[in-house]
């Protein structure tokens, strides 16, 4: 039977390597969201999530103690932007109230805000309190105080805030804020508005990046939270790649097996694999042709990498944890198959796992749109 059988066209190859492959990936994310409900059970991973949400609370803490940010109904940091905007809108009501009008006069447009305070200007409570209440924690107390913040947040502004206390708008800009915001056909009340918010944006960063380079308890917290994420990565990882190896053991091993040596894309394109002599393959070299070369090599080389301390899951920890790994380290598999489906467009008639199981695809008997050996 050597040399008469007949081979299936090229691309009748490849579409049954991609319906296997398509088959592969939606089993593996029933799979991944199987075992990952599974895992969640287990008392190692139970506290690997409890330890990773008590170290991320740790660092949240520190920002909101500093007054930088707070939460939102949602349990989400508050854009700065959107805080940034409500500060200016404080800044115009605190400055009126502060030059003598009467909260009953005021406008209905400030009736949920609050007036601007030392406490609940975030900026200012961040240079001026906290960052003097906890000079411990930093290195130097070179960017902090009254008059630092008060440099900061009127450099280049032409004078618009009072000198003497807290920083509130002098009266005559106070009123052109207070007719901006209430008026968007206000030019000279829409500009200073847009260069309070850019001001205030600007010390929001600025605060916020000092806080994170700079003050230790955060630092400290910070690194505990990035250890035990990468903690629980690694697990996650480990999911996402077992998920992926046994869908590939049950479509690429075990359904050929039950299945006259056929996997899935096989049976519905309707090939065959024989041995060099024209002869069914066993069940054990079926596996081997379809499961360990493709599959098994591939995870055999991942798995060392990614619990290598110090590059695995620190390494691939963003992007590639939980489905996105998933699809990942499916992909690796698929894509090294792929490459080697390649080779036969350009005159290999086996593919690489082929040739090492000693195997090959042939037509069923009957069949047309074949190669001849």
């Amino acid at each position: 039977m050597v040399g008469t059988s007949l081979r299936p066209k090229r691309g009748k190859r490849l579409a049954a390597f991609f319906l296997d492959a398509l088959t592969i990936g939606c089993v593996s994310i029933l799979v991944n969201l199987f075992s990952w409900n599974v895992s969640l059970a287990l008392p190692s991973v139970k506290e690997a999530t409890l330890s990773l949400a008590a170290a991320q609370k740790n660092v949240s803490d520190v920002i909101v103690s500093s007054h930088l940010n707070s939460f939102t109904e949602k349990g989400q940091f508050y854009a700065q932007n959107y805080l940034a905007e409500k500060y200016v809108v404080s800044l115009a009501k605190g400055s009126l109230l502060f030059h003598g009008v009467e909260e009953k006069d005021l406008s209905s447009f400030y009736a949920d805000t609050p007036a601007i305070n030392e406490t609940n200007d975030r900026a200012y409570y961040y240079f001026v309190t906290f960052k003097t209440e906890h000079q411990n924690g930093y290195p130097s107390q070179d960017e902090s105080g009254q008059n630092f913040y008060q440099e900061l947040i009127s450099k280049d502004l032409g004078g618009i805030f009072s000198q003497e206390g807290y920083p509130f708008l002098q009266e005559e800009s106070a009123k052109i804020l207070d007719e901006g915001l209430r008026n968007e056909d206000y030019k000279p009340g829409q500009n200073l508005k847009t260069k309070l918010v850019t001001r205030y944006l600007e010390l929001l960063k600025k605060g916020a990046a000092d806080l994170s380079t700079n003050y230790q308890p955060y630092l400290e917290a910070e690194s505990a939270y990035l250890q035990k994420r990468n903690d629980f990565s690694r697990i996650q990882i480990a999911v996402a790649v077992l998920s992926s190896f046994v869908s590939g053991l049950i479509l690429l091993s075990i359904v050929p097996i039950c299945n006259e040596n056929r996997t899935i894309g096989q049976l519905v394109l309707k090939l065959d694999s024989e041995n060099e002599n024209g002869d069914p393959p066993s069940r054990g070299k079926s596996a081997l042709q379809h499961a360990f070369f493709p599959l098994l090599l591939p995870m055999i080389a991942i798995f060392p990498v990614l619990f290598t301390p110090g590059f695995g899951a620190d390494l691939l920890l963003c992007p590639l944890t939980g489905p996105l790994g998933l699809i990942f380290y499916a992909s690796i598999s698929l894509i090294l198959l792929f490459i080697d489906y390649l080779f036969t467009f350009f005159g290999v008639k086996d593919t690489a796992y082929e040739r090492l199981a000693k195997t090959h695809l042939k037509m069923r008997e009957g069949l047309h749109g074949t190669e001849t050996r």
